[in-house]
């Protein structure tokens, strides 16, 4: 069976202050079909992981109003590499991802059971018409094996309904409303990989970012320990197929 799970980041501060609670540090989604409260773990379920070592992508030819498609291209590459340079014990995971040698034409999320699949990358204008929150910078949909958690494909959708998207300065932010694409795509990558939000402010996979905020360009320990849970060196196989 494929089982579909929602998570996005939210495009508002929402709540103020998280109070007194014990951290939660990092968290991995699982086969779980309820989403737990924002900063919690699930409980229930198996965790969810990819299961192969090589993985292909592809950006929806469509691109981005705001952006070339070269310059998305470019993010997206970068935001790939700052998850596949983390080392675990001093060594790698094993990951190898790449880009597909033709851009994707599917703009929506979807896994076909009984076809070829592409995990797509794809700006989508329409958000609200899909019943996507109007908060979130993004949705990823991970399609996984419910009862053994193993990762299938993942299609991950940039809401550009109300939203400018580009590349703002790496210390300061942008302060003009403008979103930092590289921030937003560091963040869903995490869930690419199987983590879901972390209860830790700073990390990159904390649940909640202001417009034009740069800081979770850069992965956190948390991250990083949460991703070598995942992926312990030696976990994935020898062998590599992009197919």
């Amino acid at each position: 069976m494929i089982g579909r799970t929602l998570l996005l980041i939210a495009a508002v501060w929402v709540g103020g202050a998280l109070g007194a609670r014990p951290a939660q540090a990092w968290c991995r989604m699982t086969t779980s079909a309820r989403e737990p409260p924002a900063g919690t773990c699930s409980t229930d379920g198996v965790p969810l992981a990819w299961e192969r070592r090589c993985i292909e992508y592809a950006i929806d030819a469509r691109g981005s109003k705001d952006m070339t498609l070269d310059e998305v291209t470019e993010v997206v590459h970068t935001s790939f590499g700052t998850w596949l340079a983390v080392e675990c014990d001093d060594v790698p995971p094993g990951l190898d991802v790449r880009e597909a040698s033709r851009n994707s034409l599917c703009g929506r999320a979807e896994y076909n059971s009984d076809e070829g699949n592409v995990n797509t990358i794809a700006f989508v204008g329409d958000w609200e018409d899909r019943e996507y929150d109007p908060r979130a910078y993004a949705l990823t949909t991970v399609w996984h094996n419910t009862s053994t958690g193993e990762i299938y494909d993942v299609d991950i959708e940039i809401n550009e309904s109300d939203k400018t998207y580009g590349i703002c300065p790496p210390v300061d932010g942008c302060t003009d409303g403008t979103v930092d694409l590289q921030n937003v795509l560091t963040h869903e990558i995490g869930h690419f990989f199987g983590l879901a939000h972390s209860d830790q402010v700073f990390a990159t996979m904390y649940w909640t970012a202001e417009p034009g905020d740069v800081d979770k360009r850069v992965l956190r320990t948390d991250d990083i320990d949460g991703f070598c849970a995942v992926y312990p060196p030696g976990s994935l196989p020898d062998e590599c197929s992009f197919t």
